[in-house]
Protein backbone atom coordinates (compact mmCIF):
# COMPACT_ATOMS: atom_id res chain seq x y z
CA UNK A 1 0.00 0.00 0.00
CA UNK A 2 2.95 2.40 0.87
CA UNK A 3 4.58 1.50 -2.17
CA UNK A 4 1.47 2.49 -4.46
CA UNK A 5 0.88 5.52 -2.50
CA UNK A 6 4.62 6.93 -2.68
CA UNK A 7 4.30 5.84 -6.69
CA UNK A 8 0.80 7.99 -7.62
CA UNK A 9 2.71 10.97 -5.32
CA UNK A 10 5.79 10.80 -7.23
CA UNK A 11 4.55 10.31 -10.95
CA UNK A 12 1.63 12.98 -9.84
CA UNK A 13 4.35 15.42 -8.99
CA UNK A 14 6.40 14.71 -12.00
CA UNK A 15 3.58 15.60 -14.37
CA UNK A 16 3.45 18.73 -12.86
CA UNK A 17 6.88 19.59 -12.81
CA UNK A 18 6.31 18.51 -16.77
CA UNK A 19 3.38 20.83 -16.88
CA UNK A 20 4.78 23.37 -15.38
CA UNK A 21 7.78 24.34 -17.64
CA UNK A 22 5.53 25.91 -20.42
CA UNK A 23 4.70 28.70 -17.57
CA UNK A 24 7.36 29.58 -14.16
CA UNK A 25 5.40 31.85 -13.27
CA UNK A 26 2.82 29.37 -11.67
CA UNK A 27 3.48 29.85 -8.15
CA UNK A 28 4.14 27.10 -6.05
CA UNK A 29 1.98 27.94 -2.71
CA UNK A 30 -0.83 28.30 -5.38
CA UNK A 31 -0.06 25.07 -7.29
CA UNK A 32 0.07 23.49 -3.89
CA UNK A 33 -3.78 25.10 -2.89
CA UNK A 34 -4.53 23.67 -6.10
CA UNK A 35 -3.71 19.98 -5.37
CA UNK A 36 -5.36 20.50 -2.02
CA UNK A 37 -8.78 21.79 -3.41
CA UNK A 38 -8.60 19.05 -6.11
CA UNK A 39 -8.66 16.74 -3.27
CA UNK A 40 -11.54 18.39 -1.29
CA UNK A 41 -13.13 18.09 -4.79
CA UNK A 42 -12.88 14.56 -4.64
CA UNK A 43 -14.60 14.30 -1.47
CA UNK A 44 -17.12 16.36 -1.79
CA UNK A 45 -18.26 14.48 -5.28
CA UNK A 46 -18.10 11.54 -3.43
CA UNK A 47 -20.25 12.49 -0.54
CA UNK A 48 -22.83 13.79 -3.13
CA UNK A 49 -22.81 11.26 -5.44
CA UNK A 50 -23.46 8.40 -2.77
CA UNK A 51 -27.00 10.35 -1.52
CA UNK A 52 -27.32 10.15 -5.06
CA UNK A 53 -27.00 6.38 -5.14
CA UNK A 54 -27.90 5.85 -1.19
CA UNK A 55 -31.68 7.28 -2.33
CA UNK A 56 -31.71 5.84 -5.50
CA UNK A 57 -32.02 8.74 -7.52
CA UNK A 58 -29.19 7.09 -10.06
CA UNK A 59 -27.93 4.61 -10.94
CA UNK A 60 -23.78 3.50 -11.45
CA UNK A 61 -23.84 3.64 -15.09
CA UNK A 62 -25.60 7.07 -14.64
CA UNK A 63 -22.79 8.12 -12.16
CA UNK A 64 -20.27 7.43 -14.61
CA UNK A 65 -21.89 8.55 -18.09
CA UNK A 66 -23.63 11.99 -16.66
CA UNK A 67 -23.57 12.95 -12.69
CA UNK A 68 -19.49 12.50 -12.44
CA UNK A 69 -18.35 14.24 -15.67
CA UNK A 70 -20.26 17.27 -14.64
CA UNK A 71 -20.36 17.91 -11.11
CA UNK A 72 -16.65 16.55 -10.79
CA UNK A 73 -15.58 18.66 -13.80
CA UNK A 74 -17.54 21.69 -12.04
CA UNK A 75 -16.16 21.17 -8.76
CA UNK A 76 -12.00 20.97 -9.78
CA UNK A 77 -12.41 23.85 -12.25
CA UNK A 78 -14.32 26.39 -9.71
CA UNK A 79 -11.21 27.86 -8.91
CA UNK A 80 -10.48 29.22 -12.28
CA UNK A 81 -13.70 30.12 -12.36
CA UNK A 82 -13.79 32.52 -9.70
CA UNK A 83 -10.03 33.27 -8.50
CA UNK A 84 -7.98 32.68 -11.50
CA UNK A 85 -10.19 35.01 -14.17
CA UNK A 86 -7.04 37.65 -14.28
CA UNK A 87 -4.58 35.27 -14.83
CA UNK A 88 -2.71 34.55 -18.23
CA UNK A 89 -4.19 31.36 -19.93
CA UNK A 90 -0.85 29.27 -19.93
CA UNK A 91 -0.84 29.68 -15.98
CA UNK A 92 -4.35 28.45 -15.86
CA UNK A 93 -3.19 25.54 -17.73
CA UNK A 94 -0.24 24.68 -14.92
CA UNK A 95 -3.12 25.84 -12.29
CA UNK A 96 -6.10 23.94 -13.95
CA UNK A 97 -3.55 20.50 -14.54
CA UNK A 98 -2.88 20.62 -10.87
CA UNK A 99 -6.21 21.09 -9.86
CA UNK A 100 -7.09 17.91 -11.33
CA UNK A 101 -3.83 15.97 -10.32
CA UNK A 102 -5.10 16.59 -6.78
CA UNK A 103 -8.78 15.14 -7.52
CA UNK A 104 -7.18 12.25 -8.94
CA UNK A 105 -4.47 11.84 -6.23
CA UNK A 106 -7.48 11.87 -3.37
CA UNK A 107 -9.20 9.58 -5.73
CA UNK A 108 -6.20 6.89 -6.62
CA UNK A 109 -5.50 6.77 -2.74
CA UNK A 110 -9.93 6.00 -1.80
CA UNK A 111 -9.99 2.98 -4.53
CA UNK A 112 -6.68 1.90 -3.43
CA UNK A 113 -7.91 1.97 0.48
CA UNK A 114 -10.48 0.16 -0.63
CA UNK A 115 -9.52 -1.96 -3.05
CA UNK A 116 -7.03 -3.94 -1.25
CA UNK A 117 -5.98 -6.09 -3.56
CA UNK A 118 -2.97 -5.81 -6.66
CA UNK A 119 -2.75 -2.58 -5.66
CA UNK A 120 0.43 -2.04 -7.18
CA UNK A 121 -1.01 -2.80 -10.06
CA UNK A 122 -4.17 -0.58 -10.41
CA UNK A 123 -1.75 2.52 -8.86
CA UNK A 124 0.48 1.66 -12.23
CA UNK A 125 -2.82 1.55 -14.14
CA UNK A 126 -4.84 4.75 -12.80
CA UNK A 127 -1.47 7.21 -12.72
CA UNK A 128 -1.28 6.84 -16.72
CA UNK A 129 -5.02 6.79 -17.28
CA UNK A 130 -7.45 8.39 -14.93
CA UNK A 131 -4.97 10.93 -13.60
CA UNK A 132 -3.83 12.20 -16.79
CA UNK A 133 -7.74 12.59 -18.20
CA UNK A 134 -8.68 14.72 -14.58
CA UNK A 135 -5.95 16.74 -15.04
CA UNK A 136 -6.09 17.52 -18.71
CA UNK A 137 -9.82 17.80 -18.71
CA UNK A 138 -9.13 21.25 -16.19
CA UNK A 139 -6.18 22.17 -17.70
CA UNK A 140 -8.12 22.33 -20.86
CA UNK A 141 -10.71 24.52 -18.91
CA UNK A 142 -7.58 27.12 -17.92
CA UNK A 143 -6.42 27.01 -21.61
CA UNK A 144 -9.99 28.50 -22.80
CA UNK A 145 -11.20 30.11 -19.66
CA UNK A 146 -12.02 33.32 -21.83
CA UNK A 147 -14.53 30.94 -23.15
CA UNK A 148 -15.44 28.94 -19.89
CA UNK A 149 -19.05 27.61 -20.52
CA UNK A 150 -17.36 25.73 -23.62
CA UNK A 151 -14.34 25.00 -21.97
CA UNK A 152 -16.64 23.70 -19.07
CA UNK A 153 -18.30 21.76 -21.55
CA UNK A 154 -15.40 20.34 -23.40
CA UNK A 155 -13.95 19.26 -19.95
CA UNK A 156 -16.80 16.84 -19.42
CA UNK A 157 -16.86 15.49 -22.87
CA UNK A 158 -13.43 14.05 -22.25
CA UNK A 159 -14.57 12.87 -18.75
CA UNK A 160 -17.68 11.54 -19.83
CA UNK A 161 -16.09 9.77 -22.56
CA UNK A 162 -13.77 8.67 -20.98
CA UNK A 163 -16.37 7.14 -18.72
CA UNK A 164 -18.02 5.50 -21.79
CA UNK A 165 -14.63 3.68 -22.66
CA UNK A 166 -13.72 1.80 -19.33
CA UNK A 167 -17.67 0.95 -19.11
CA UNK A 168 -17.03 -0.81 -22.69
CA UNK A 169 -14.08 -2.41 -22.05
CA UNK A 170 -12.69 -4.88 -19.23
CA UNK A 171 -9.28 -6.76 -18.85
CA UNK A 172 -5.94 -6.38 -20.89
CA UNK A 173 -8.14 -4.29 -23.36
CA UNK A 174 -9.45 -2.32 -20.56
CA UNK A 175 -5.86 -1.33 -19.49
CA UNK A 176 -4.30 -1.03 -22.97
CA UNK A 177 -7.30 1.67 -24.32
CA UNK A 178 -7.13 4.04 -20.71
CA UNK A 179 -3.60 4.07 -20.99
CA UNK A 180 -3.88 5.04 -24.45
CA UNK A 181 -6.42 7.89 -23.60
CA UNK A 182 -4.98 9.37 -20.94
CA UNK A 183 -1.23 9.87 -22.57
CA UNK A 184 -3.24 10.83 -25.64
CA UNK A 185 -4.89 13.55 -23.82
CA UNK A 186 -1.66 14.26 -22.24
CA UNK A 187 0.39 14.92 -25.21
CA UNK A 188 -2.64 16.93 -27.11
CA UNK A 189 -2.00 19.30 -24.09
CA UNK A 190 1.44 19.73 -24.11
CA UNK A 191 1.04 20.24 -27.99
CA UNK A 192 -1.55 23.13 -27.53
CA UNK A 193 -0.26 24.63 -24.67
CA UNK A 194 2.78 26.24 -26.47
CA UNK A 195 0.50 28.11 -28.90
CA UNK A 196 -1.88 29.64 -25.63
CA UNK A 197 -1.62 33.44 -26.16
CA UNK A 198 0.50 35.20 -23.53
CA UNK A 199 -2.24 37.75 -22.86
CA UNK A 200 -4.54 38.27 -19.59
CA UNK A 201 -8.08 36.98 -20.56
CA UNK A 202 -11.64 37.97 -18.97
CA UNK A 203 -14.43 36.26 -18.66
Amino acid sequence: MFLSLALIIATSLVYISLIRTFEKRAGLLKLSGALLWGGVSFYVALTVQNHFLHNLLIDQTGIHLFSAPVLEELLKALPLLVFLRLTDRRTAVVYGFALGIGFALAESAYFLQHNPENVLGMALARVISIHLIHAVSTALVGLLVNRWGRALLLALLVHAAYNLLVLSLDGQMLVIGAGYAGVGSMIALMLLTPLAQQRRVSL
